[in-house]
């Protein structure tokens, strides 16, 4: 990884705290905005699963690297499907929990 893509920023915003989900959702876009060709990875995850996996490829349009967050853990065949839906809007890094061992880790690829 080159150095100027180590900083992760999270993009975690409450939509309690910012105009519920259409909040949050102005609310990582602006991040993305003023983070824009600076190098940096943002780190999403509800926002994710709010807006959909096509999110990754809106917030790369601003410039910005993208770790998706998910923390993926199921069976591996379920592990599989998620890991193809991604393949259509690839994140930069992307978190698998462990919990379907090995095989389920080696899905995802």
């Amino acid at each position: 990884m080159e150095i100027a893509k180590r900083l992760i920023v999270a993009a975690d915003f409450d939509p309690r705290n910012c105009g519920g989900r259409p909040g949050v959702r102005s609310a990582v876009a602006a991040l993305a905005r003023d983070l824009c060709d600076l190098g940096v990875i943002l780190k999403v995850n509800s926002a994710l699963r709010d807006r959909g996996y096509n999110f990754i490829t809106d917030l790369r349009s601003f410039g910005v690297g993208v770790f998706a967050d998910l923390k993926l853990c199921d069976i591996p065949a379920t592990l599989e499907l998620d890991a193809a839906l991604l393949a259509e809007n690839p994140p930069d890094l992307l978190t698998v929990m462990c919990g379907a061992g090995i095989e389920g880790m080696k899905v995802v690829k």
